[in-house]
């Protein structure tokens, strides 16, 4: 019996192990990159493959998510861009997005949920396209960080 539990817990010590190794090969080779403070544009590292546009993702240490997710591939623009935070964004926050020429495709300035967690802009009804989103994101205590992602509008055609 007692060899039996033996077996048992050095199974699961094992798996567990697997389990958090498969996890940080994971998080090393995921196409994301996480950065902090300033750091390059989505924009600067599109690449066109053929008829698919990739982002390479560079995301702040307090962002949460985005809809749409990086690397999206829409048949209809969507009405807004909203990007998640885990910390209270500050005065100075900003996100804008932009066609691979720089034209903004954003309307006005960003909103911002009542928790300031959540910073939302409209986007222009025109937008089929690879676009780019740009965010700023400030802490109350002052400390900004930029961030970028990437999506593409492709209406389908019968």
């Amino acid at each position: 019996m007692t060899r039996n539990i033996h077996s048992v817990w050095l199974f699961g010590l094992v798996a567990t192990g697997l389990i958090g190794v498969a996890a940080l090969l994971f998080r090393l080779f995921q196409p994301s990159t996480l950065t902090s403070g300033n750091a390059s544009t989505a924009s600067q590292v599109v690449q066109d493959i053929g008829s698919v546009t990739t982002f390479t993702e560079v995301r702040t240490n307090t962002f949460l998510a985005s809809t749409p997710r990086n690397n999206a591939l829409l048949a209809v623009a969507p009405n807004t861009v909203s990007v998640s935070f885990s910390e209270t964004l500050a005065p100075g926050s900003s996100v804008s997005v932009t066609n691979a020429d720089g034209q903004f495709f954003h309307l006005g300035q960003p909103t911002f949920s009542d928790d300031r967690l959540i910073m939302t802009v409209l986007l222009a009804r025109h937008a089929n396209r690879s676009l780019t989103v740009n965010y700023h994101a400030c802490a109350l205590d002052g400390e900004c960080a930029d961030g970028s992602f990437g999506f593409v509008v492709r209406p389908i055609t019968p």
